[in-house]
């Protein structure tokens, strides 16, 4: 009896197999947008409460209207009151 000859051609594919990469990083970009609305909703809470004080009240704390609103008008990677401290601790006792 003569042997056949099979032509199979094999191959594999990861057409099935799950991408777990994809979850994850939708996943922390939501977290990223999450947290920078979390941040924006703070700074403006922050700035109503500053811009409510009298300029009197800043000068206490060594700020000036103008102080506030540069702070808060810094891209969401700086923190406002982080620059507000520093401006205030470099203003310190110099009025």
């Amino acid at each position: 009896m003569p042997e056949q000859e099979t032509d199979m051609t094999s191959f594999t594919t990861d057409i099935f197999t799950p991408n777990r990469q994809k979850p994850i990083a939708a996943r922390s970009i939501w977290k990223g947008i999450l947290a920078r609305v979390a941040e924006l909703r703070r700074r403006q809470s922050d700035a109503r409460a500053l811009r409510q004080l009298a300029a009197r009240d800043l000068k206490d704390i060594g700020l000036t209207k103008h102080d506030v609103t540069a702070a808060h008008g810094n891209p969401l990677s700086i923190d406002a009151s982080d620059a507000l401290h520093r401006t205030s601790l470099q203003r310190s006792g110099n009025w």
